[in-house]
């Protein structure tokens, strides 16, 4: 998967993304705190499964998307979420 976002906090325009798949070991840099950083990439559903495994139930699941009448210059923040937020409670 390629993943090379504009995105108004993060910089993702690295050589290691640009073939992302679950365990890639990812690049951002992140304009404000001027800070550059490695995560992983991890689908939803890895995230699900990991989730599954802890014993643990999602009840919801949001990827939030910014609004063009925000006062934020979003970029692709409109359109792909740069995060995604799960929330879960023990079974």
């Amino acid at each position: 998967m390629i993943l090379l976002k504009k995105w108004l906090d993060f910089a993702t325009n690295f050589p290691e993304n640009k073939n992302w798949v679950s365990g890639s070991s990812v690049k951002f840099y992140h304009y404000n705190s001027h800070i550059e950083f490695s995560d992983h990439y991890w689908t939803e559903i890895d995230y699900q499964n990991c989730f599954a495994k802890a014993n643990l139930n999602i009840i919801n699941i949001e990827s939030p998307l910014g609004k063009k009448e925000e006062c934020y210059a979003w970029q692709d923040e409109l359109v792909t979420s740069p995060f995604i937020i799960i929330v879960a409670v023990n079974k």
